[in-house]
């Protein structure tokens, strides 16, 4: 590990810390952030010496795992280090962690959707986290129940694909673009416009994006290698129950053969009671999102200023 840690960790820290502290920032009562612990070093620089004199931090969930996965690094950093931490819904005992729902777009408009959207995971071909993912073969594995999922449904061609920006080397979109050439790419488009645009979305992972799909309310099917996830004891049985109504599968090909059954009627599958019961009750543990957000905020963090006067 020493020979990986970033030089502005080490020898080149000094000098960093004092050009960050150049600023003169005030310090504030409470700072608050959902991704800089990640990867901003002059915020976390900041964060750190700020907490040891009193500031306050609340931290955000910013993507998908949290809550899910028996253990996730990010998850247990960032709880410890946070004096308040908001989650999509779930709640962990030991420390201060609270549902709140994230800052998301909604649909302003009650427009029918058209089509399937593919959207797309891709990573490197060496293990870089350690994390519950798929890593090495297993995202291999995630290529070829794609291009599986893309082949049995050739006879569509009301599909787009949202390929991964990131070309990791496994030639994905050449593949993707082989099996269903009639598809068409979209790599630029925000990706919530093409989930509000679209009638089905389709995730070949399980990462940020099917909780969003799912938290909306959007139609949503994801594939995915069940012997590359994990997941804790109190979630299993609401994947389950995603299983049992049809919206995960542990294939590509069993993905398409579903959708191919639905015919055109994805909106009546849908809405069926059962299918809608266990989206809801999955969604408010791990995906809790509300058109309200902004009130939540604004009563939370009144709060917490309150607290610290």
């Amino acid at each position: 590990m020493p020979l990986y840690l970033p030089i502005t960790l080490l020898e080149g820290f000094a000098a960093y810390r004092k050009a960050v502290f150049s600023f003169s920032l005030a310090r504030p009562d409470v700072v608050y952030s959902a991704n800089a612990l990640l990867g901003n070093l002059t915020w976390k620089i900041l964060a750190a010496e700020w907490r040891q004199e009193g500031t306050q931090m609340l931290y955000h969930q910013h993507g998908g795992g949290y809550g899910l996965e028996p253990m996730l690094a990010f998850e247990d950093y960032e709880t410890r280090v946070s004096d308040r931490f908001y989650t999509w819904g779930w709640k962990r005992e030991g420390f201060d962690i609270r549902p709140l729902s994230p800052a998301i777009p909604h649909k302003k408009n009650n427009s029918p959707g058209k089509g399937i959207l593919l959207n797309c995971l891709d990573l490197p071909k060496v293990p870089y986290r350690l994390m519950l993912v798929p890593v090495s073969v297993a995202v291999e594995n995630i290529h070829q129940h794609t291009c599986s999922f893309l082949f049995h449904l050739s006879q569509r061609r009301d599909i787009v694909i949202r390929p991964y920006p990131d070309d990791y080397g496994w030639g994905a979109e050449e593949r993707m673009r082989n099996a269903a050439p009639f598809a068409m790419f979209d790599s630029q488009s925000n990706s919530f416009s093409l989930f509000f645009q679209s009638a089905l979305v389709v995730h070949n992972y399980l990462g940020t994006g099917w909780l969003e799909t799912l938290g909306l309310n959007i139609p949503t099917i994801c594939f995915y290698d069940p012997d590359a996830y994990l997941f804790r004891e109190a979630a299993q049985v609401h994947i389950d129950s995603l299983k049992d109504v049809g919206i995960l599968h542990h294939s590509g090909h069993d993905a398409a053969r579903f959708i191919t059954a639905l015919g055109n009627d994805i909106d009546g599958w849908w809405n069926r009671p059962e299918v809608q019961d266990a989206r809801e009750k999955f969604v408010e543990h791990y995906a809790n999102f509300s058109p309200d957000w902004k009130q939540q905020w604004e009563i939370e963090f009144e709060e917490v200023l309150d607290s610290v006067k």
